[in-house]
């Protein structure tokens, strides 16, 4: 072989080999990346948490509560557009006390950018020694994120039929979110009933022996929060918890928190214009408080005792 043939093989014996190295580390690369963002199969199986949160009826009642309370139209123009949607499902780790064995997980919607944690809760009250378990997971918090801004954690990527989702929200729209039993009514009524006393001498009114009206909203298979508009006073309250809302131990021990909004002058077109408060809702926000608690919700007579007003 003449010496410069000889020279070219040997550059070329060096390209391929540099090639195979850089061939090798992309190959790595994009495995790492499978495994920290996406899951296999038998790991769907042994998660408890990303398997109960990728069924098929959970899935649809997080998207009728998102319907409720959080689409507007743009979202829904750009779902009408798509076949299929995808949900990626998570586990989330969370250190928590002794004796608390809560699950926590993620649903994250792409065409929407939104990410829903939910929580499944199962531990004591210390004071009362009571058991708090939830029924199922619950949202306890929604918000608008970029998929480059979510924390890498492993996920299970589903797509569901968008028209089969649509069939399960119709067939199910007068039985999916219902109103809470009588029990948990008449516990939550003295809850409301004491608010609206403090709120009455908050504002100067005085309360009569006439009754008082409130406005309470639907409660979700998958929320945990309550929403009471007060006639009278044009206050909106969001009764809410991190847990199951329905169950009356949350009420007895009161461990439900609450915000009060006045619907008059607590309103704003833009949260940019009390940037920094929590004191404001938007008026798109009250509109849609104020659809769900009155024209879905149920109308509830209070008639407060001498012995309270």
């Amino acid at each position: 072989m003449a010496p410069l043939q000889e020279i070219d093989s040997i550059r070329l014996k060096e390209r391929n080999s540099v090639l195979k190295k850089i061939i090798c580390v992309v190959l790595m690369f994009s495995l790492t990346v499978f495994f920290s963002c996406g899951a296999s199969a038998s790991e769907l199986k042994s998660d408890k948490t990303i398997k109960e949160l990728s069924e098929h009826k959970l899935l649809c009642e997080v998207l009728r509560y998102l319907y409720l309370w959080y689409l507007d139209e743009a979202d829904i123009e750009s779902a009408v557009k798509i076949s299929k949607m995808e949900f990626q499902v998570r586990s989330l780790p969370v250190n928590l006390d002794q004796g608390d064995n809560s699950q926590f997980g993620e649903i994250f919607i792409p065409v929407w950018q939104i990410s829903l944690t939910l929580k499944k809760s199962d531990y004591k009250i210390e004071e009362s020694e009571k058991e708090i378990k939830s029924n199922g997971f619950k949202i306890v918090r929604v918000s608008r994120i970029r998929d480059e801004n979510r924390q890498s954690l492993k996920s299970v990527s589903l797509n569901k039929n968008v028209e089969e989702i649509k069939e399960y929200l119709t067939k199910t729209r007068n039985q999916a979110i219902e109103f809470a039993d009588q029990k948990f009514i008449e516990r939550a009524k003295k809850v409301f009933r004491a608010e609206i006393i403090q709120l009455a001498k908050a504002k100067g009114l005085k309360l009569t022996e006439e009754e008082n009206v409130i406005n309470v909203s639907l409660l979700s298979p998958v929320g945990n929060e309550l929403w009471v508009f007060w006639e009278s006073g044009k206050l909106l309250v969001k009764f809410s918890c991190d847990t199951d809302i329905s169950n009356p131990a949350i009420w007895d021990d009161e461990k439900v928190m609450f915000n009060v909004y006045d619907a008059y002058s607590q309103v704003v077109i833009s949260l940019e214009e009390a940037a920094g408060s929590n004191n404001f809702m938007t008026r798109g926000q009250i509109g849609r408080a104020l659809y769900n608690c009155i024209v879905l919700g149920k109308r509830i007579k209070l008639t407060p005792t001498p012995s309270i007003i």
